[in-house]
Formats: structure tokens, sequence, C-alpha cells
């Protein structure tokens, strides 16, 4: 019996020991992580100071394909969307403040069409956070694939990732450019890919989306040409 009160009494010495200096025995530290895929608000829970906001901003659609004239084949395919720009950053913030997180829209696909009309794809949308008319972070979106043009074999030009700012307090990328559409004019071809959209920023973990879209397909004299691919929302995490 006293070798069992002895072990018990030691068991909570040894717990009151470890427990962190203000920490209430059954007491959690309040901790947590919250993740944006649409806008929305964040309040700070009680007895935070310091948050960690990681924001990716949209990717730019895919520009659209066009027909080629008579007798040259497919015509070239549509530029690919480029990714939009991450930001990782420490804001120090006071327990009860909102904060304003919007979400990048993605970047609509360019349209493919019969003759000459076919349409670059969207820049994708910026991704923030705001308190009141402060704007802490953006990541800015990337920019729509350009389409390929009517009679012409040229592929459409790629559009460019987010720009991201460097800064001495934050973590910033800028997001990556899309590819080229291919070149047509093959006769024997019925179709000419598009380009590849560019490719998420990796930040504490890998988005599955948030990659550019993929450029439109271009088509033979008569049958027109693909629709671009829409790029990927924005994204935002909060940690605390």
């Amino acid at each position: 019996m006293k070798t069992h009160a002895f072990l018990t009494q030691f068991i909570a010495v040894f717990i009151l020991s470890v427990m962190p200096t203000g920490v209430a025995l059954g007491q959690v530290p309040r901790h947590g992580i919250q993740e944006f895929n649409q806008s929305g608000t964040f309040e700070v829970p009680a007895g935070v100071s310091h948050i960690v906001v990681e924001l990716w901003g949209a990717g730019g659609g895919g520009g659209g394909g066009a027909s080629a004239g008579v007798g040259l084949g497919p015509n070239g395919g549509g530029g690919g969307g480029g990714s939009g720009a991450y930001i990782r950053a420490s804001l120090a913030v006071v327990e009860g403040e909102t904060y304003v997180i919007t979400i990048g829209a993605a970047g609509r696909g360019g349209t493919g069409e019969l003759k000459d009309v076919a349409t670059e794809g969207a820049n994708g949308g910026d991704s923030s956070i705001r308190s009141g008319q402060r704007i802490f972070l953006v990541a800015k979106g990337g920019q729509g694939g350009r389409a390929a043009a009517y009679s012409n074999v040229r592929g459409g030009r790629a559009g460019a990732g987010g720009i991201g700012t460097p800064a001495p307090w934050m973590i910033v990328r800028s997001g990556n450019q899309g590819s080229d559409g291919q070149m047509g004019g093959t006769p024997e071809g019925n179709s000419t890919p598009g380009g590849e959209g560019g490719p998420a920023i990796a930040g504490t973990f890998a988005p599955s989306s948030l990659f550019g879209g993929s450029g439109g397909t271009g088509g033979t004299f008569g049958d027109g040409g693909g629709r671009g691919a829409d790029g990927g929302p924005g994204l935002a995490m909060i940690v605390w």
C-alpha cells in the first residue's frame, strides 16, 4: 500500500513539473488550423498573439484554339495559363480581431472558335488577407494563356505565373509559367494540343488544384478550335 501511494504521488508531481507555466490541469493550449477554399472571415481566438498565413493566388485560364485555313492542317494550340503566387508569413494579431480572407477566383479558359475569334484565358484572381482597409498580404493570380490566331499555325503564348514581391519577413514564390501551345500545320493531323498549365507552388503541402488551365486544341478548317481549360481557384491556410 505504501508503494502504491508513493507511485501515485510521484506521478502527480511529475505531471505538474512538465506542464507549461500558467496552464491548469486538464486545460489544452489554444492552437488550430483553418483552410479557406472560398472567401470568408477569421476571428482571432482568445490567447492568440500570432498566426501563420499561407496564401495561393488562383491559376490563369488556358487560351482557346482556333481553326486553320484550307489545306494547312490543324491550327496551333492555345497557350497554357500560369499558376498563382505563394506567400507564407507570420502576423502579429490581437485576440478578437476579425480578418477578411479573399480567395482568388479561377481564371476562365478562352473560347475556341471557327474563325479568328478565339479568346485568351482570363487571369486568375488574387488571394489576400486584410483587416478593415489594411491589406496585409496579397498572392497574385497567374495570367491567362494566349489564344491561337486563325489561319496561323503558330501556337498561343503561355501565361506567366503570378508575380511575388520578396520581403525579408515572409516567404514569397512567383507562380509557374504555363507552356506555349504546340505548333500546327501537319496536314495528316486532326488537332494540335494546347500548352500545359503552370503547376502550383508547394507550400507546407502541395495543393491538389491551383494549376493554370491547359490551352485549347487547335483544329482544322471547318472544325473550329477547342476551349481552354479553367485555372484552379486560390487557397488560404491559417495556423495558430
